[in-house]
C-alpha cells in the first residue's frame, strides 16, 4: 500500500488531524510493510485552480509555480488516498479545497482504482447536513475519477469536546481502516 494522507485543517494539530494519524497509525500497525506520505496543507502554499486551462494546454503542468507542483508526483503514485478536514460552512476547509481544484492538472488516468478515505470534523452532530453534503460531494468525485470511495467518518469535536478526549470517536478513526 502507497498512501498519501492530505491535512485539510488549518492548524497544525486540529481534530481532523488528530483523528486521520490515529487512522494512519492502526493501517501502519495493520500493513508494516505501508508507505504512508503525509501533506499538511496549511504548511504548503497551494494555490486555487484559476481556470486557466494552461495545464490542459501544458500536458499537466500547472502554471502556477508553488507547492502543488510536489504533491502531484505524491498523489500519482499513491493506490490509497485519506483526506481530512474540518467542516466549515457545510463543507471541507478552503485548504482542502485547492488541492483537490488542483487535480484537475492531471489526466483521469491518474485517479482510476484509487481508494478513498475521508474524516470530516465538526462542532454540530454527525446528523448535521453538512455531513451529508461532504459525503455527497465525495462519492460524485470518486465516481467521475473512478476512484473507490471506501471510508467516511463523521466526527462531532471542538475546542470544548476535543477528538482526543472522545474514546468513540478514536475507536471509529482506528477501525474506519478497510483491507
Amino acid at each position: 500500500m502507497n498512501m498519501l494522507a492530505v491535512y485539510g485543517s488549518p492548524r497544525h494539530f486540529g481534530n481532523s488531524t488528530f483523528l486521520t494519524k490515529e487512522f494512519i497509525a492502526e493501517v501502519e500497525r495493520k500493513i508494516p510493510s505501508a508507505t504512508v506520505s503525509e501533506a499538511e496543507l496549511s504548511r504548503l502554499d497551494v494555490g486555487g485552480c484559476t481556470g486557466c486551462d494552461g495545464c490542459r494546454r501544458n500536458g499537466g503542468v500547472c502554471i502556477r509555480n508553488d507547492d502543488m507542483g510536489q504533491l502531484y508526483d505524491r498523489y500519482t503514485e499513491a493506490d490509497t488516498l485519506v483526506y481530512s478536514s474540518p467542516v466549515y460552512w457545510w463543507g471541507i476547509s478552503s485548504q482542502l479545497k485547492a488541492f483537490i481544484d488542483r487535480l484537475y492538472a492531471l489526466d483521469l488516468e491518474a485517479h482510476k482504482g484509487k481508494k478513498l478515505y475521508v474524516i470530516a470534523v465538526g462542532a454540530d452532530e454527525t446528523n448535521g447536513v453538512q455531513y451529508e453534503l461532504i459525503r455527497r460531494q465525495f462519492v460524485e468525485i470518486c465516481e467521475y475519477c473512478c476512484i473507490d470511495f471506501v471510508g467516511y467518518l463523521p466526527v462531532s469535536a471542538d475546542d470544548e469536546r476535543p477528538a482526543k478526549d472522545n474514546k468513540e470517536a478514536i475507536e471509529c478513526a482506528r477501525s474506519l481502516y478497510r483491507g
